[in-house]
């Protein structure tokens, strides 16, 4: 306990004797961070107004003449425990039959001699809308398709495959901007590390020649690196979320209302990650500097 006090000492001494390095540490990590905080909101919001588009996407499987009942009932249980699917419903030959005789007001009695064989075995198969612009849902199509017992599936493959390709785009997208927030943070946090260390250089060689170890000088330099950037994480979500909020009481105020879509902010558990990311590109940035400072 009475270590990490000194620690934090030695932590809040090394802020205050540089200021000025540390406030361009941070305000440089924070618009880095805030690229990442933007990117990531883009995501998720791009994601929300192709998943509302895609509420009522769903399949139509057709099955071939001769499958059986039980061969149909199989198949649908089998598509029914793919993740992403909501509702799966297996329509015999005959149900559909008379399903189309009903939506189509005709008589059951005048009908009674054309066969059920001329209707089809179809499985209905709902998706949810994450599933539904997911590349996942492509793939599983082109399973079924490979299926003997499957004639044809009828589904939206304009509106599936853009939103994919949009959906994956937008991935693309994001992981460029945390590659390049990641290679940036590191190499400013470590340069500013090596520019505080040829500052001390006088006073590192003097604790050396008192017997400190490499680890007792370096450990407060990287609780420092994960400090400042941990606080440039929390701060960019910080300033990011007030930009956000203002936006969205702009959108909801001359759009919401004929859109009915409400623009989402990055989730608890990702914003956590986010900090979490800057906490450890601090310390890996910090340990990087401090051991090339320190010849090791």
């Amino acid at each position: 306990m009475m270590k990490m006090g000194i620690l934090l000492q030695k932590l809040f001494r090394n802020i205050k004797a540089d200021l000025k390095s540390t406030g361009i540490n941070l305000c440089i990590l924070t618009v880095s961070f805030i690229t990442l905080v933007v990117s990531t909101v883009l995501m998720i919001n791009i994601a929300k107004v192709l998943s509302g588009m895609s509420k009522n996407l769903g399949l139509t499987i057709y099955l071939k003449e001769n499958t059986s009942t039980e061969d149909g009932t199989r198949i649908a249980n089998a598509i029914r425990k793919i993740h992403g699917t909501t509702e799966v419903k297996f329509i015999s030959s005959e149900n559909f039959k008379k399903k189309f005789l009903n939506k189509n007001n005709l008589g059951l009695d005048s009908t009674d001699s054309i066969p059920s064989s001329v209707f089809p075995s179809i499985i209905e198969v709902s998706v949810s809308p994450d599933f539904a612009i997911s590349p996942s849902l492509l793939s599983m199509i082109q399973k079924l398709k490979k299926l003997g017992t499957i004639e044809d599936i009828e589904f939206n493959e304009n509106w599936i495959k853009n939103s994919a390709r949009i959906f994956k785009i937008a991935w693309v997208i994001l992981l460029v901007f945390t590659a390049m927030m990641v290679f940036s943070s590191l190499i400013v946090q470590s340069n500013m590390i090596q520019l505080g260390f040829s500052k001390k250089k006088k006073e590192i060689e003097v604790m050396r020649l008192c017997g400190a170890t490499n680890s007792f000088i370096e450990t407060p330099v990287i609780i420092e690196g994960f400090f400042i950037a941990t606080l440039s994480s929390i701060l960019s979500i910080f300033l990011t979320y007030i930009l956000f909020s203002l936006i969205k009481n702009w959108f909801l105020s001359n759009v919401g209302q004929i859109s009915n879509f409400e623009p989402a902010f990055v989730p608890l558990p990702l914003t956590l990650l986010i900090i979490i990311i800057g906490g450890l590109i601090g310390m890996s940035g910090a340990y990087i500097a401090s051991r090339k400072s320190l010849g090791v």
